[in-house]
């Protein structure tokens, strides 16, 4: 970069990625730049104005913690009303300019990307009335991934994920959320304690390549059995059976209990006996004769929540989430396009970064929330979520959830795929694109960030060419 200006000043909006990434960026190629200013809005109850002087200041953290060794000095100035063009001026010739040592010989670059329209217009003339002959101008065009200079294309820079990159936790941090470390130890733990379900996703995948997966799994497992035996309703919405107590009270007769043994029997295919057996019989629901094990009155609770944990935990669902990341992780690994790219060792260092079952929390809020699949390459992120619940109106909530948290975490260009099971309808119509319309009408273009992919469409192959397409287009 030939433009050696000593201060970068950034307008702060609601998303400080953009922000972010061209500070970095300036930091890597100009070692002249002395001087950060933020121009961020203030809070203001008056005019419903919420203040992003935190955001401002989660940009600052990141990197002072990624450029140690810079001596950066970082300045803060506050409007009282980003909308309003007055005020605006005003806020900078009192709290601006009075900052501004002249005989420092400052060279300034606006980066106009964030922040109102009325403030990327009226700095914009503010620098241009006060020094015009030593300000510069750039924006981020985060849609097709360029760092423009206004009047100077030779500066352009395009594809600038290839030049910057974001940690998983820094993308976080920045928007004001952390990883919830602890959850994240006890996830670990728990894979640790069950070995057995890298066993059981490779039949999973079998069946899947198999093409059996909606008839034997969807269908029979899941419709017929697990959802009639271990869900009940509760304001609206099926909730897991999480208690021997509840679990009884359902099937307390003889013939409820032989009828539950038809279920299983009936439900449950050569396929899934064999996934079933690969769990250790003392954890699981299906005895060494091939029949349903049931709770007894002398069973306690805890015995009744270990028998049932792989089912609620794994089987009827989570699996698709560790699928789906085994498939882009081996495409990233052994993809010639990407393979010297991929952080395979998940020390965070390459260009393309991939991250699974996180668990995420905002510092002071009640509840915390989770994300299954992250995708970064560079700076772009792309969140999967995955579901098995053959229902299009919970597969409509993930949709509208999966694009919320992309938002949350990735700002406005972050993309989303929602994962689902769902096959035809009776029509013979694909149930994921009634789900994609459906969104659509509902949110409008913003549905244009997120995909839906149904069973059909799960095989190695075609998901990984899929999803190679996807980040390509990040």
């Amino acid at each position: 970069m030939n433009i050696k200006f000593t201060d970068a000043v950034f307008l702060i909006g609601t998303n400080p990625l953009p922000n972010y990434v061209t500070l970095k960026y300036f930091l890597n190629e100009n070692q002249n730049l002395k001087r950060v200013w933020f121009i961020y809005s203030e809070r203001n109850e008056g005019i419903k104005q919420e203040s992003t002087y935190e955001l401002a200041h989660n940009i600052e953290d990141v990197i002072t913690k990624e450029f140690p060794a810079r001596i950066l000095q970082f300045e803060y100035v506050g409007l009282t009303d980003a909308s309003r063009g007055d005020d605006i001026v005003n806020d900078l010739e009192t709290k601006f300019l009075g900052k501004i040592n002249l005989k420092e010989n400052p060279v300034f670059n606006l980066n106009y990307t964030g922040g109102t329209k009325s403030m990327a217009v009226h700095m914009y003339k503010f620098m241009e009335e006060h020094f015009r002959n030593r300000c510069t101008y750039s924006y981020l065009d985060a849609r097709n991934d360029e760092l423009i200079f206004d009047r100077m294309p030779s500066e352009c820079v395009m594809s600038m994920k290839e030049y910057v990159d974001v940690k998983i936790d820094d993308l976080l941090e920045l928007h004001g959320y952390k990883k919830d470390d602890k959850k994240d130890t006890k996830s670990k733990k728990n894979k640790e304690d069950n070995f057995f379900y890298d066993s059981i996703l490779d039949k999973f995948e079998e069946m899947i390549e198999k093409g059996t997966l909606e008839e034997e799994y969807i269908n029979k497992w899941i419709k017929n059995f697990v959802n009639k035996v271990f869900l009940y309703e509760r304001n609206g919405r099926m909730e897991f059976i999480s208690s021997k107590k509840m679990f009884m009270k359902n099937f307390e007769n003889d013939e409820l209990k032989r009828n539950i043994q038809d279920l299983f029997l009936n439900n449950t295919t050569d396929n899934m006996k064999i996934i079933l057996s690969m769990i250790p019989e003392d954890i699981s629901i299906m005895k060494s004769d091939g029949t349903l094990w049931l709770p007894e009155e002398s069973t306690s609770n805890s015995e009744y929540e270990k028998r049932i944990y792989p089912i609620k935990e794994y089987l009827r669902g989570k699996w698709l989430e560790r699928y789906v990341y085994r498939v882009i992780s081996d495409g990233l690994k052994n993809d010639d396009e990407f393979s010297e790219k991929f952080d395979s060792e998940h020390h965070e260092k390459g260009k393309i970064k991939i991250a699974t079952n996180l668990e995420i929390k905002r510092p002071g809020a009640n509840k915390d929330f989770e994300v299954d699949v992250v995708i970064l390459y560079g700076y772009k992120l792309c969140v999967i979520s995955c579901t098995t619940d053959p229902t299009e109106f919970i597969c409509k909530e993930k949709g509208f959830e999966v694009l919320h948290r992309a938002k949350q975490i990735g700002g406005d260009e972050a993309k989303a795929i929602l994962i689902t099971c769902l096959g035809k309808d009776d029509k013979g119509n694909l149930r994921t694109d009634v789900v994609k319309e459906d969104l659509r009408d509902i949110s409008g273009s913003m549905v244009d960030s997120l995909e839906v992919l149904g069973v059909y469409d799960l095989n190695r192959n075609y998901l990984w060419n899929f999803i190679k397409n996807h980040i390509k287009k990040l």
